[in-house]
Protein backbone atom coordinates (compact mmCIF):
# COMPACT_ATOMS: atom_id res chain seq x y z
CA UNK A 1 0.00 0.00 0.00
CA UNK A 2 0.77 3.55 -0.86
CA UNK A 3 0.64 6.34 1.33
CA UNK A 4 -0.05 9.56 -0.74
CA UNK A 5 -0.40 13.10 0.92
CA UNK A 6 -3.15 14.97 -0.95
CA UNK A 7 -2.30 18.02 -1.56
CA UNK A 8 0.82 18.02 0.24
CA UNK A 9 -0.78 17.54 3.97
CA UNK A 10 -3.10 20.70 4.14
CA UNK A 11 -3.88 19.40 7.48
CA UNK A 12 -0.52 20.53 8.93
CA UNK A 13 0.29 22.71 6.76
CA UNK A 14 -1.29 25.30 3.68
CA UNK A 15 -2.01 22.76 0.64
CA UNK A 16 -0.05 22.30 -2.38
CA UNK A 17 3.17 24.06 -0.12
CA UNK A 18 6.75 23.40 -0.13
CA UNK A 19 6.52 23.63 3.79
CA UNK A 20 4.16 20.80 2.77
CA UNK A 21 5.91 18.74 0.85
CA UNK A 22 8.54 18.68 3.65
CA UNK A 23 6.14 17.89 6.58
CA UNK A 24 5.13 14.95 4.04
CA UNK A 25 8.31 12.96 4.19
CA UNK A 26 8.72 14.10 7.70
CA UNK A 27 5.51 11.93 8.27
CA UNK A 28 6.34 9.11 6.33
CA UNK A 29 4.54 9.38 3.55
CA UNK A 30 5.39 7.06 0.06
CA UNK A 31 4.48 9.93 -2.46
CA UNK A 32 2.97 13.83 -2.13
CA UNK A 33 -0.05 14.75 -4.58
CA UNK A 34 0.28 18.33 -5.66
CA UNK A 35 -2.25 20.27 -8.27
CA UNK A 36 -0.67 21.89 -11.15
CA UNK A 37 -1.69 25.21 -13.43
CA UNK A 38 -0.32 27.45 -15.40
CA UNK A 39 0.16 31.51 -14.90
CA UNK A 40 -0.78 33.60 -17.72
CA UNK A 41 2.50 33.43 -19.21
CA UNK A 42 2.99 29.36 -19.00
CA UNK A 43 5.13 29.05 -15.78
CA UNK A 44 3.50 25.78 -14.11
CA UNK A 45 2.86 26.76 -10.17
CA UNK A 46 1.54 24.63 -7.58
CA UNK A 47 -2.59 25.53 -7.33
CA UNK A 48 -5.62 23.10 -6.31
CA UNK A 49 -8.28 25.95 -7.52
CA UNK A 50 -8.86 27.34 -11.09
CA UNK A 51 -8.97 30.72 -8.45
CA UNK A 52 -6.72 32.01 -6.16
CA UNK A 53 -9.31 33.25 -3.50
CA UNK A 54 -9.22 30.17 -0.85
CA UNK A 55 -5.57 29.84 -0.78
CA UNK A 56 -4.00 33.48 -0.93
CA UNK A 57 -7.27 35.74 -0.35
CA UNK A 58 -7.17 37.26 -3.83
CA UNK A 59 -9.82 37.37 -6.09
CA UNK A 60 -9.57 35.93 -9.51
CA UNK A 61 -8.25 32.94 -11.33
CA UNK A 62 -4.53 31.58 -11.36
CA UNK A 63 -4.27 31.79 -15.71
CA UNK A 64 -5.23 35.36 -15.86
CA UNK A 65 -2.13 36.39 -13.61
CA UNK A 66 1.51 36.45 -14.87
CA UNK A 67 4.02 34.82 -12.89
CA UNK A 68 5.02 38.07 -11.08
CA UNK A 69 2.20 39.01 -10.45
CA UNK A 70 1.24 35.45 -9.02
CA UNK A 71 5.04 35.66 -6.67
CA UNK A 72 3.47 38.33 -4.87
CA UNK A 73 0.66 36.58 -2.95
CA UNK A 74 1.09 34.37 -0.40
CA UNK A 75 -0.18 31.40 1.36
CA UNK A 76 -1.33 31.30 4.88
CA UNK A 77 2.61 30.47 5.90
CA UNK A 78 3.81 33.41 4.11
CA UNK A 79 5.07 31.17 1.64
CA UNK A 80 5.22 32.42 -2.23
CA UNK A 81 2.88 30.13 -4.19
CA UNK A 82 5.61 27.87 -5.47
CA UNK A 83 6.12 26.55 -8.93
CA UNK A 84 6.54 22.95 -10.32
CA UNK A 85 10.06 23.41 -10.28
CA UNK A 86 10.80 24.61 -6.80
CA UNK A 87 8.52 21.26 -5.97
CA UNK A 88 10.45 18.99 -7.47
CA UNK A 89 13.70 20.89 -5.69
CA UNK A 90 11.89 20.18 -2.48
CA UNK A 91 11.05 16.87 -3.15
CA UNK A 92 13.16 14.62 -1.03
CA UNK A 93 15.10 11.24 -2.11
CA UNK A 94 13.12 8.62 -1.67
CA UNK A 95 9.45 10.77 -1.56
CA UNK A 96 7.81 10.14 -4.70
CA UNK A 97 5.23 12.55 -6.67
CA UNK A 98 1.53 12.52 -8.12
CA UNK A 99 0.91 15.62 -10.32
CA UNK A 100 -2.48 16.43 -11.00
CA UNK A 101 -2.10 18.30 -13.97
CA UNK A 102 -5.09 20.63 -13.66
CA UNK A 103 -4.95 21.92 -17.08
CA UNK A 104 -4.06 20.36 -20.57
CA UNK A 105 -1.36 22.59 -21.30
CA UNK A 106 0.51 22.60 -18.19
CA UNK A 107 2.03 19.11 -19.06
CA UNK A 108 4.82 20.23 -21.47
CA UNK A 109 6.22 22.26 -18.96
CA UNK A 110 5.91 19.82 -16.02
CA UNK A 111 7.55 17.24 -18.47
CA UNK A 112 10.52 20.03 -19.31
CA UNK A 113 11.10 20.26 -15.57
CA UNK A 114 10.90 16.62 -14.80
CA UNK A 115 13.42 15.63 -17.89
CA UNK A 116 15.83 18.58 -16.78
CA UNK A 117 16.10 17.18 -13.08
CA UNK A 118 16.05 13.97 -14.48
CA UNK A 119 13.20 12.90 -11.85
CA UNK A 120 11.51 10.77 -14.27
CA UNK A 121 10.86 7.84 -11.62
CA UNK A 122 9.90 9.91 -8.86
CA UNK A 123 6.94 11.00 -10.96
CA UNK A 124 3.27 10.23 -11.18
CA UNK A 125 1.25 12.40 -13.77
CA UNK A 126 -2.31 12.12 -12.68
CA UNK A 127 -5.56 13.98 -14.87
CA UNK A 128 -9.05 14.05 -15.19
CA UNK A 129 -8.63 14.70 -18.50
CA UNK A 130 -6.89 11.82 -21.19
CA UNK A 131 -4.54 14.06 -22.65
CA UNK A 132 -1.76 15.25 -20.53
CA UNK A 133 -1.78 11.57 -19.03
CA UNK A 134 -0.77 10.32 -22.93
CA UNK A 135 1.34 13.04 -23.62
CA UNK A 136 3.38 11.73 -20.82
CA UNK A 137 3.35 8.19 -21.91
CA UNK A 138 4.52 9.22 -25.44
CA UNK A 139 7.44 11.49 -23.89
CA UNK A 140 8.60 9.75 -20.65
CA UNK A 141 7.46 6.05 -20.54
CA UNK A 142 9.01 5.73 -17.34
CA UNK A 143 6.68 7.95 -16.16
CA UNK A 144 3.48 6.33 -14.53
CA UNK A 145 -0.48 7.84 -15.77
CA UNK A 146 -3.35 7.48 -14.11
CA UNK A 147 -6.66 8.95 -15.57
CA UNK A 148 -8.55 10.06 -13.01
CA UNK A 149 -12.92 9.61 -12.93
CA UNK A 150 -15.81 10.63 -11.32
CA UNK A 151 -18.17 8.84 -13.18
CA UNK A 152 -18.23 5.80 -15.55
CA UNK A 153 -20.52 4.25 -18.26
CA UNK A 154 -20.37 0.48 -19.36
Amino acid sequence: MMVIAHRACPKHTPENSLEGIRRAAELGADAVEIDVRLTRDAVAVLMHDRTLHRTTGTRGPTGARSFAALRSLRLSNGEAVPTFAEALDTLPSGLRVAIHVKVPGAIDPILDEVRNQGRQRDVMVWSQQALPVRVAADREPEIEGSLLRDTFTS
